[in-house]
């Protein structure tokens, strides 16, 4: 908008805080095209649609300079728009709502090309949760950089409210772990391993939702507010395979094992197709998910227990992803030394099978994302 920027302004505005921030960023790094200083401005947007009248729509931009040689910065700031009347409304007795939420994070690092260290904020804020996440991690490359050893730690304050309601306050924390290994096994394989344990202490249910049991004295189920265990010790391991094939194209596989003391088990598995052709990158992707349920779980509850919920995200289910995407990325155009562009768009399946309120859901997720590098 010939040259300017406008910043809004909002209760508590991030998107101001944002603004000066991506100003402070480009301007530590100096007029474009000074010597040994790279920026970058990269732009996302999805949606998410689905058939239990859930939609998400979400934007993000992010701004990241590097300058010396070994110093880096970045800033985002993200807007998730989300509107839904699902089963999770009705049981809460509340009609359709929509709320906005809106992140912002920072993140400066040190890279000499052998070592990083990094510190990371990010803040995020909607009508009823204020979220405050940081973060500090390290790496070290080994053997002629074929073996990095990497180690973070995070801590998160959740302050948890309830629309319209005053009295209501409750907070939940996060404590975060995480220590990786990316080995280049050979000239076509490349392996990474990452374990990450994590704490939760705090609130945990939703303050909207409402658990029903059947009393000996009523003719209809009876309700009670949704509790859970203030308390969620997390178990995670992530194991990613990339396997160049044949001419451009290579083969990228995950795996994820996920058990916490809440007595949920989970497994994901995925893997992508990419074929390079000139400054085109076209590939096909697919993932599935297994978990079991919350040993506190159940779909009806025949008395009132200590422990009870309506969360069909605890209950035993499976997901199946699939989908494609195109990249395009081209040099040296203009002032710019390199131009991205992204298309993606996946259709997933749902299939809860202990809650009966919604058997299956299905739906679509599409993404569009634009970068470039001065």
């Amino acid at each position: 908008m010939h040259g300017r920027t406008r910043c809004p302004g909002r209760r508590k505005a991030p998107a101001g805080i944002f603004c000066a921030l991506v100003f402070a960023v480009t301007a530590a790094a100096g007029p474009a095209g000074a010597e040994e200083t790279d920026v970058g401005v990269n732009a996302r947007g999805g949606i998410y649609q689905d058939d239990d009248a859930t939609q998400v729509i979400s934007a993000v931009v992010a701004v990241e300079a590097a300058a010396l040689g070994w110093a880096k910065i970045r800033a985002h700031g993200l807007v998730d728009i989300v509107s839904t009347a699902s089963v999770d409304v009705i049981s809460a007795a509340t009609d359709r709502w929509e709320e906005t939420r809106y992140e912002f994070g920072a993140a400066p690092s040190y890279d000499d090309g052998t070592r990083t260290v990094s510190l990371a904020y990010r803040y995020s804020t909607e009508n009823d949760w204020d979220s405050h996440t940081f973060g500090l991690g390290g790496s070290h490359d080994f053997f002629s950089h074929n073996l990095k050893l990497s180690m973070g730690l995070t801590y998160g304050y959740n302050a948890v409210g309830r629309a319209d309601d005053e009295t209501f306050s409750e907070k939940l924390e996060i404590y975060g772990v995480s220590v990786g290994a990316v080995m280049v096994a050979s000239r076509n394989d490349i392996f990474s391993f990452t374990y990450a344990p994590s704490y939760f202490k705090g609130y945990q249910a939703s303050p909207y939702r409402f658990a029903y049991y059947n009393d000996p004295g009523s003719t209809t189920p009876l309700g009670t507010p949704e509790v859970v265990p203030d308390l969620r010790m997390r178990h995670a391991l992530v194991v990613e395979y990339n396997r160049h094939l044949f001419m451009d194209s290579a083969l990228r596989s995950n795996a994820r094992a996920y058990l916490d003391n809440w007595g949920i088990y989970s497994g994901t598995v995925g893997t992508e197709y990419v074929h390079g052709i000139g400054g085109f990158e076209p590939s096909v992707f697919v993932r599935g998910y297994l978990q079991t349920g919350a040993t506190f779980y159940e779909d009806g509850y025949t008395t009132r227990k200590r422990y009870m919920t309506a969360d069909r995200e605890h209950s035993p289910f499976w997901d199946l992803f699939a989908g494609i995407r195109l990249a395009y990325r081209v040099e040296h155009l203009g002032v710019f030394d390199e131009l991205r562009a992204e298309a993606k768009g996946a259709a997933f399946l749902f299939v809860f099978q202990d809650y009966d309120r919604l058997p299956e859901r299905r739906g679509f997720t599409a993404e569009i994302g634009l970068g470039g590098t001065l």
